[in-house]
């Protein structure tokens, strides 16, 4: 009896606490993100959502709360409290709806699972999710070309994946302070105004950035999810590099919760990739000194580089010794001191890997070589009237979270080398700056800059091409 009453207590406290704290109740998303997550992101979440004397209270009440429960339960004389018919019926109600109701699609409902369903569809998402490696492979069997060029035309391409980049806290996006000084000198560096992800957590982008997949497709089974653009790119000739200072590859078939995990069985990687990084390191910048020499810098490359950005917790994105602003740089009379100095944190990051940046680019300058930089999601920096900081994991819809979080920095960069040799390409470029973007047509767009066409080519979802139309961004 007490093992069962803990337990309940404890799910009941965690749904509390996962609701209060990030919007959303146990389910598929918080799951997922708890089986991708590490130790290190672990403990970032913990200093940036629970270190609180709000959460303290919460944590000594409930605390407090639980032996003082627990002995009444086991005190309490329970066949004197079920000797009534109403009590007896009662009991057996929540019995049987404590084993059934879990399994119950709750389609009637907008409140969603309970905590034991909750957890029950979570593991049954997490096990569908992971069955569909099979679909993969079969897909990427399936890729024909249709058009390539050769080695000696094709230019160096380069994607970087960025983290958490908030782009109005960038002066490429109007902000007021320095914060990304090595992109604004870049003289052939064209930012995007209206690129958007539809989602707000790094797993599911990672997903529609790799994949064809359209998010304003709702075909429950549509084959475009199994084909990876890394696989198209090598069928068409390219050497191709995924360097990730996140996740390395795991050498297993199923269970890998990672935000890769559908890019790391050998059978999909091997398809995908010639080069993979075994190594991550606490900072960007030391990843990228490492990887200098792994880098594919002859032509016809594809490199494919996922950083950590400015991940919360944002001081943890960036040595000490690079600390540039300090709360009292921020000029916002309504924040208080602590909250300037998390938005100075978080401006530092976005300095840090702007340095980074700079790192990636001198590596590729001198080749003919094309980059392309967009973030996963944005960030909440306290930037709106409903002051928030961080991310929830319930639907954002709102204008302030559309703003910080759905609306992300999308930049093309060329080297000198590849505007000579294309000068039409990157007036073309230019050109495209004020279209609407989403993150899950850069496959498309990198397909044009390599001069792929296969079968499962798109050109209506390549900003660069004459037919481009933007599609409706779906809100996840």
């Amino acid at each position: 009896m007490a093992g069962f009453f803990t337990l309940i207590y404890l799910l009941f406290f965690l749904e509390t606490a996962c609701y209060l704290l990030v919007g959303s109740r146990i389910n598929e998303t918080v799951m997922t993100i708890a089986m991708q997550t590490n130790l290190q992101e672990a403990g970032e979440f913990a200093g940036t959502y629970l270190i609180s004397w709000q959460n303290l209270v919460i944590l000594i009440v409930g605390g407090a709360l639980f032996p003082v429960l627990m002995r009444w339960v086991m005190t309490t004389k329970l066949d004197g409290l079920f000797k009534s018919f109403v009590h007896r019926a009662i009991a057996t109600v929540v019995i049987l709806a404590g084993f059934i109701f879990p399994f119950i699609p709750l389609t009637w409902t907008s409140h969603g699972y309970n905590t034991v369903a909750g957890l029950y569809h979570s593991m049954q998402f997490v096990e569908e999710s992971h069955s569909d490696i099979d679909r993969i492979i079969m897909q990427m069997d399936s890729i024909r070309m249709v058009r390539q060029p050769e080695k000696t035309e094709a230019p160096v391409i380069v994607l970087v994946i960025g983290e958490s980049f908030n782009k109005y806290h960038s002066p490429l996006y109007g902000y007021g302070l320095p914060t990304t000084p090595r992109l604004c000198a870049e003289k052939r560096l064209v930012a995007f105004d209206h690129a958007y992800s539809p989602v707000c957590f790094t797993h599911s982008a990672m997903r529609y950035i790799f994949s064809l997949k359209s998010c304003d497709n709702h075909q429950a089974d549509d084959p475009l999810q199994y084909v990876l653009f890394p696989a198209i790119f090598k069928q068409a000739g390219y050497q191709v590099g995924y360097f990730d200072n996140q996740f390395t590859q795991l050498k297993v078939e199923f269970r890998d919760f990672t935000c890769g995990y559908f890019m790391s069985p050998p059978r999909i990687s091997n398809r995908c990739f010639d080069v993979r990084n075994d190594f991550i390191t606490p900072y960007d910048g030391t990843f990228i000194e490492r990887c200098q020499n792994m880098f594919l810098k002859e032509k016809k490359s594809l490199n494919i580089i996922h950083l950590y950005g400015q991940h919360l917790d944002a001081k943890s994105r960036y040595p000490e010794t690079f600390t540039y602003f300090k709360g009292a740089d921020i000029p916002r009379e309504d924040l208080n001191e602590e909250e300037r100095q998390k938005v100075a944190e978080y401006d530092n990051a976005m300095r840090y890997n702007d340095m980074v940046l700079g790192m990636i680019l001198d590596a590729f300058r001198q080749q003919d070589a094309v980059l392309v930089y967009l973030s996963d999601h944005g960030d909440n920096i306290y930037d709106g009237p409903g002051h928030r900081y961080g991310r929830l994991a319930g639907g954002l819809t709102d204008e302030e979270s559309k703003r910080n979080i759905r609306e992300i920095p999308l930049m093309v960069w060329c080297s000198e080398r590849f505007v000579t040799k294309r000068p039409v390409v990157y007036k073309h470029i230019q050109q495209q700056a004020h279209q609407t973007v989403c993150l899950d047509d850069v496959a498309h767009l990198l397909f044009d800059l390599g001069g792929i066409t296969c079968n499962y080519s798109e050109p209506s979802r390549s900003v660069l091409n004459t037919g481009y139309h933007p599609h409706q961004i779906a809100i996840e």
